[in-house]
């Protein structure tokens, strides 16, 4: 009888706690919607997205090789973000772009033709 008070214990328990991380959940940032036209670029990309709220981000694009290309601090507004990024000289190849956010980071390739 012990054993199934326990467990039915600790299954309220599981319960509630995900009902409360559930519950918390709105509370995230949420980038959606994530596109990089045109890509392959030649001269000029476009990466757009939505944001759930305001907030600060870090966008940062690499190299295959992990050396860092650019990084800047960016202010989202809630809804609809676009961040430009232009070739500058940059070789032809494939280049990952992160986008982070506190905990949260997002990371996508382009193509450099």
């Amino acid at each position: 009888m012990k054993k199934i008070i326990y467990i039915l214990i600790v299954l309220f328990s599981i319960t509630a706690f995900s009902q409360e991380a559930a519950k918390n959940t709105g509370n995230e940032l949420q980038i959606t919607n994530i596109s990089v036209f045109p890509n392959p670029f030649n001269v000029k990309t476009t990466i757009s997205f939505n944001s759930s709220y305001k907030t600060n981000i870090t966008f940062t694009v690499r190299n295959l090789l992990g050396s860092i290309i650019k990084s800047e601090k960016i202010t989202l507004l809630k809804g609809k973000n676009s961040i430009p990024f232009y070739q500058n000289k940059l070789n032809s190849g494939i280049y990952i772009y992160s986008i982070k956010a506190k905990d949260k980071v997002i990371s996508k390739r382009f193509v450099v033709k």
